[in-house]
């Protein structure tokens, strides 16, 4: 009977020895499981970690713990939960939101580590290592912006109304996000200004040419704020803002042929243009006359419009003493616009006569006798013609009378 307690004795130390865990009798640690939801995430996402293990230590004497440590790509520690120094059997969940981790802004990769830490006063001893570690790969997402009602080009004057739309991986609307307009000449940036997406990923965008724009070749930039989170974080799109149109109306046409009672060039012009469809006239501006012939400057002058616009170009052409008769005179008349309207010429050919032909009656009168010369001669053989038949029938009669 004795013998059978020992033996029992002896058998239960036996189980109870394997049962029980050897860091009853010191330090002991074990990891049943370490995960993420995932291998590969954006920016914007969390990650999700998980873990299970066992740690058995004398609690009294000595120190452990166990602790989820992430390091970036050039192994600096960048998050790490708290110490669990838990005794047993232990399943904790973590959930880490990248952007707290500060990165450097694009794709990189991390490592999540499954760490332990031990301590033993007496001995002494300290251990530490690293039981499992995760590679992460974190992306940055693809974006496209589409502009829809843009117009590349327009007229100084006109109002640019648009709508930018942002659209992320996957189709996902950009809600809620900073967008940035820059807008640039010549690498100039003149304009600024913050945006925010609504629920569609859409921003709104009107700019007025008179105000918010420059004349030339514009560059608007669009920028996400968080460019963190995305690969193509900036956009840019050509924006062509054109002079307005000067419009010349000629009230009084010219002739082509300065005739001999009108040796002088008259000309009046009204000149305008149209901005916000409001007809506006060019008041006290320079206009520049110039005459060539032959390619020789030989008349120029400086006019004014008025206040309606209208300018009045008299020229006496006697006064112009080196033109040379018989051959065309060019009239340019030139504006130089302004910032923002166009400039503007226009070109007249005229001919000049001469003089003292022109003058000269008799070189006049012998050119009328040709013209009239060959009907005077028809009409004087007819009127012959019926006077000699005339004169023979009289002489007829009176021959008869004669014989009676």
């Amino acid at each position: 009977m004795l013998k059978r307690k020992i033996f029992g004795f002896i058998f239960a130390i036996l189980i109870f020895s394997i049962l029980l865990p050897e860091n009853c009798f010191g330090f002991y640690r074990n990891l049943i499981y370490f995960s993420t939801d995932k291998e590969t995430y954006f920016y914007d996402e969390c990650i999700n970690i998980s873990a299970k293990w066992e740690l058995y230590y004398d609690n009294t004497i000595e120190s452990s713990f166990i602790q989820i440590q992430i390091f970036n790509n050039r192994s600096i520690l960048i998050w790490n939960s708290t110490k669990h120094p838990e005794i047993g059997m232990i399943e904790k969940n973590w959930t880490v939101n990248i952007i707290n981790l500060n990165l450097n802004g694009s794709s990189t990769v991390i490592y999540i580590k499954f760490y332990y830490f031990y301590h033993d006063p007496i001995e002494p001893n300290t251990i530490e290592s690293f039981l499992e570690t995760k590679v992460i790969d974190i992306m940055q997402r693809n974006v496209s912006c589409i502009l829809i009602d843009y117009r590349k080009s327009i007229m100084y004057g006109d109002v640019l109304s648009f709508i930018a739309r942002f659209i992320g991986s996957n189709n996902s609307l950009l809600k809620n996000q900073s967008i940035f307009l820059n807008i640039s000449l010549k690498n100039k940036t003149y304009f600024q200004k913050k945006y925010l997406t609504n629920a569609t990923g859409e921003i709104k965008v009107k700019l007025l040419s008179t105000r918010d724009l420059l004349i030339g070749n514009n560059i608007l930039i669009f920028k996400l704020f968080d460019d963190n989170l995305y690969k193509n974080n900036s956009f840019e799109f050509p924006l062509r803002v054109n002079k307005i149109p000067l419009l010349i109306n000629i009230s009084k046409n010219h002739n082509n042929t300065i005739s001999l009672d009108s040796r002088y060039i008259k000309l009046n012009f009204t000149y305008f243009y149209i901005i916000n469809n409001t007809l506006t006239f060019l008041k006290n501006q320079t206009i520049r006359v110039y005459m060539y012939q032959n390619e020789k400057l030989v008349y120029f002058e400086e006019y004014l419009t008025n206040e309606l616009g209208v300018l009045k170009i008299d020229i006496d052409l006697d006064d112009i003493n080196v033109l040379s008769f018989d051959n065309n005179v060019t009239l340019l008349i030139s504006n130089n616009g302004t910032f923002f309207l166009e400039n503007k010429t226009i070109y007249f050919t005229f001919q000049i006569s001469n003089p003292e032909m022109d003058n000269g009656e008799p070189f006049q009168n012998f050119n009328n006798l040709l013209m009239v010369l060959p009907f005077l001669i028809l009409s004087g053989m007819i009127v012959l013609i019926i006077y000699i038949k005339k004169k023979n029938q009289i002489k007829i009669l009176r021959d008869i009378s004669f014989r009676f």
